[in-house]
Protein backbone atom coordinates (compact mmCIF):
# COMPACT_ATOMS: atom_id res chain seq x y z
CA UNK A 1 0.00 0.00 0.00
CA UNK A 2 3.21 2.21 0.10
CA UNK A 3 6.12 2.55 -1.63
CA UNK A 4 9.36 0.10 -0.53
CA UNK A 5 11.20 2.27 1.44
CA UNK A 6 14.18 0.40 3.60
CA UNK A 7 15.13 3.51 5.12
CA UNK A 8 11.56 4.16 6.53
CA UNK A 9 11.10 0.99 7.23
CA UNK A 10 14.25 0.62 9.55
CA UNK A 11 12.99 4.08 11.04
CA UNK A 12 10.02 2.23 11.85
CA UNK A 13 10.98 -0.89 13.71
CA UNK A 14 14.03 1.07 15.05
CA UNK A 15 11.05 2.93 17.03
CA UNK A 16 8.94 0.41 18.28
CA UNK A 17 12.05 -1.79 19.19
CA UNK A 18 13.75 1.14 20.60
CA UNK A 19 10.39 2.60 22.34
CA UNK A 20 9.39 2.33 25.89
CA UNK A 21 9.18 -1.60 26.74
CA UNK A 22 9.94 -2.64 22.98
CA UNK A 23 8.48 -5.25 21.04
CA UNK A 24 10.00 -8.13 20.22
CA UNK A 25 8.62 -8.41 16.28
CA UNK A 26 10.09 -4.74 15.62
CA UNK A 27 13.17 -5.99 17.25
CA UNK A 28 13.90 -8.92 15.27
CA UNK A 29 13.20 -6.52 11.86
CA UNK A 30 14.95 -3.83 13.28
CA UNK A 31 17.98 -6.62 13.62
CA UNK A 32 17.26 -7.87 10.07
CA UNK A 33 17.49 -4.38 8.61
CA UNK A 34 21.30 -4.68 9.87
CA UNK A 35 21.90 -8.15 9.14
CA UNK A 36 20.94 -7.45 5.35
CA UNK A 37 22.04 -3.90 5.23
CA UNK A 38 18.18 -2.51 4.55
CA UNK A 39 17.47 0.98 5.48
CA UNK A 40 20.92 0.83 7.96
CA UNK A 41 24.07 0.15 7.53
CA UNK A 42 25.19 -3.81 7.88
CA UNK A 43 26.10 -4.58 10.97
CA UNK A 44 26.45 -7.69 12.25
CA UNK A 45 27.03 -7.03 15.88
CA UNK A 46 24.14 -4.44 15.80
CA UNK A 47 21.71 -7.18 14.46
CA UNK A 48 23.29 -9.85 17.41
CA UNK A 49 22.06 -7.11 19.68
CA UNK A 50 18.61 -6.86 18.63
CA UNK A 51 18.17 -10.55 17.87
CA UNK A 52 18.96 -10.98 21.57
CA UNK A 53 16.77 -9.17 22.78
CA UNK A 54 13.97 -10.49 20.50
CA UNK A 55 15.06 -14.20 20.74
CA UNK A 56 14.12 -14.08 24.59
CA UNK A 57 10.92 -13.62 26.37
CA UNK A 58 10.04 -9.92 26.40
CA UNK A 59 8.71 -10.11 30.77
CA UNK A 60 8.04 -6.38 30.33
CA UNK A 61 5.51 -6.20 27.45
CA UNK A 62 4.34 -10.31 27.90
CA UNK A 63 5.64 -11.48 24.49
CA UNK A 64 7.47 -14.88 23.61
CA UNK A 65 10.67 -14.56 21.84
CA UNK A 66 10.36 -14.33 18.09
CA UNK A 67 11.41 -17.79 16.81
CA UNK A 68 12.62 -16.30 13.69
CA UNK A 69 15.25 -14.14 16.10
CA UNK A 70 16.43 -17.30 17.71
CA UNK A 71 17.29 -18.87 14.35
CA UNK A 72 19.10 -15.89 13.35
CA UNK A 73 20.93 -15.20 16.38
CA UNK A 74 22.12 -19.34 16.31
CA UNK A 75 23.35 -19.01 12.60
CA UNK A 76 25.30 -15.44 13.84
CA UNK A 77 27.40 -17.59 16.49
CA UNK A 78 27.59 -20.87 14.21
CA UNK A 79 29.39 -18.47 11.70
CA UNK A 80 30.89 -16.13 14.50
CA UNK A 81 29.17 -12.61 12.60
CA UNK A 82 28.67 -9.97 15.01
CA UNK A 83 29.58 -11.99 17.90
CA UNK A 84 32.46 -14.48 19.18
CA UNK A 85 31.94 -17.88 17.77
CA UNK A 86 30.20 -20.07 19.55
CA UNK A 87 29.25 -23.59 18.67
CA UNK A 88 27.26 -23.82 22.20
CA UNK A 89 25.71 -20.87 21.99
CA UNK A 90 24.18 -21.70 18.34
CA UNK A 91 23.20 -24.69 19.89
CA UNK A 92 21.44 -23.18 22.47
CA UNK A 93 19.21 -20.57 20.17
CA UNK A 94 18.82 -23.50 17.23
CA UNK A 95 17.15 -25.44 19.86
CA UNK A 96 14.91 -22.89 20.94
CA UNK A 97 13.45 -22.40 17.66
CA UNK A 98 13.79 -26.04 16.45
CA UNK A 99 11.30 -26.45 19.22
CA UNK A 100 9.20 -24.44 18.35
CA UNK A 101 8.73 -25.91 14.65
CA UNK A 102 11.00 -23.85 12.96
CA UNK A 103 12.72 -26.11 9.56
CA UNK A 104 15.59 -24.18 9.15
CA UNK A 105 16.52 -24.55 12.59
CA UNK A 106 15.78 -27.99 12.80
CA UNK A 107 18.10 -28.72 9.95
CA UNK A 108 20.66 -26.11 11.75
CA UNK A 109 20.49 -28.49 14.62
CA UNK A 110 20.77 -31.59 13.30
CA UNK A 111 23.87 -30.98 10.92
CA UNK A 112 25.19 -29.09 14.78
CA UNK A 113 24.56 -33.05 16.16
CA UNK A 114 25.98 -35.07 13.37
CA UNK A 115 29.36 -33.06 13.54
CA UNK A 116 29.62 -33.10 17.28
CA UNK A 117 29.76 -28.97 17.43
CA UNK A 118 28.57 -27.66 20.46
CA UNK A 119 26.73 -30.81 21.36
CA UNK A 120 28.48 -35.03 21.84
CA UNK A 121 27.89 -35.90 18.22
CA UNK A 122 25.27 -38.29 17.44
CA UNK A 123 23.90 -39.49 14.20
CA UNK A 124 20.65 -40.63 15.62
CA UNK A 125 19.81 -37.07 17.25
CA UNK A 126 21.09 -35.42 13.93
CA UNK A 127 18.49 -37.80 11.98
CA UNK A 128 15.37 -37.35 14.53
CA UNK A 129 16.01 -33.36 13.64
CA UNK A 130 17.03 -33.61 9.88
CA UNK A 131 14.11 -35.67 9.25
CA UNK A 132 12.31 -33.52 11.17
CA UNK A 133 13.31 -30.98 9.19
CA UNK A 134 12.75 -32.65 5.76
CA UNK A 135 9.39 -32.93 6.52
CA UNK A 136 8.66 -29.50 5.97
CA UNK A 137 6.41 -26.93 8.30
CA UNK A 138 2.67 -27.46 9.80
CA UNK A 139 1.03 -26.65 6.20
CA UNK A 140 3.06 -29.33 4.21
CA UNK A 141 2.86 -32.31 6.81
CA UNK A 142 -0.35 -34.02 5.10
CA UNK A 143 1.62 -34.22 1.76
CA UNK A 144 3.12 -36.88 0.01
CA UNK A 145 6.91 -37.64 -0.28
CA UNK A 146 6.49 -36.33 -3.60
CA UNK A 147 4.59 -33.38 -3.40
CA UNK A 148 6.79 -32.10 -0.20
CA UNK A 149 9.85 -32.80 -2.43
CA UNK A 150 7.90 -30.92 -5.63
CA UNK A 151 7.41 -27.69 -3.00
CA UNK A 152 10.90 -28.57 -0.92
CA UNK A 153 13.20 -25.56 -2.50
CA UNK A 154 10.64 -23.32 -1.56
CA UNK A 155 9.84 -23.66 2.14
CA UNK A 156 13.64 -24.60 3.22
CA UNK A 157 14.03 -28.34 3.30
CA UNK A 158 15.43 -29.26 0.32
CA UNK A 159 19.08 -29.71 2.29
CA UNK A 160 17.03 -31.73 4.57
CA UNK A 161 15.66 -34.46 2.51
CA UNK A 162 19.31 -34.56 1.10
CA UNK A 163 20.72 -34.46 4.66
CA UNK A 164 18.09 -36.93 5.73
CA UNK A 165 18.86 -39.36 3.14
CA UNK A 166 22.70 -39.26 3.31
CA UNK A 167 22.08 -40.31 7.08
CA UNK A 168 19.65 -42.81 6.49
CA UNK A 169 22.72 -44.66 4.28
CA UNK A 170 24.53 -45.10 7.53
CA UNK A 171 21.31 -46.87 9.48
CA UNK A 172 19.71 -50.18 10.12
CA UNK A 173 16.19 -50.37 9.13
CA UNK A 174 14.99 -50.78 12.59
CA UNK A 175 16.92 -47.45 13.75
CA UNK A 176 14.90 -45.74 11.05
CA UNK A 177 12.02 -46.86 11.90
CA UNK A 178 12.51 -46.84 15.47
CA UNK A 179 13.45 -42.60 14.78
CA UNK A 180 10.03 -42.78 12.58
CA UNK A 181 8.31 -43.38 15.97
CA UNK A 182 10.06 -40.76 17.66
CA UNK A 183 9.51 -38.17 14.70
CA UNK A 184 5.55 -39.39 14.71
CA UNK A 185 5.09 -38.86 18.55
CA UNK A 186 6.48 -35.47 18.38
CA UNK A 187 3.82 -34.34 15.82
CA UNK A 188 1.22 -35.63 17.68
CA UNK A 189 2.29 -33.82 20.86
CA UNK A 190 1.86 -30.44 19.04
CA UNK A 191 5.72 -30.36 18.35
CA UNK A 192 6.98 -30.42 21.66
CA UNK A 193 9.96 -32.12 20.34
CA UNK A 194 13.45 -31.87 22.66
CA UNK A 195 15.97 -34.91 21.26
CA UNK A 196 19.10 -34.03 22.60
CA UNK A 197 18.86 -32.33 25.83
Amino acid sequence: GVPQDYAVAGEQFGLAALSGNGHNDARYEFGMGYLEGKGVGQDYAEAAKHFQIAAVYNEAADEPGVVDAQYALGSLYAAGKGVAQSDAEAVKYLRMAAREDHTKAQFGLGMMFAAGKGVPQSISIAYLWIARAAEGDVSTRGLSDISKTAIAGQNGTAQAIQARDSIRTRMTAEQIADAQVLIDRCVASKHACNWGG
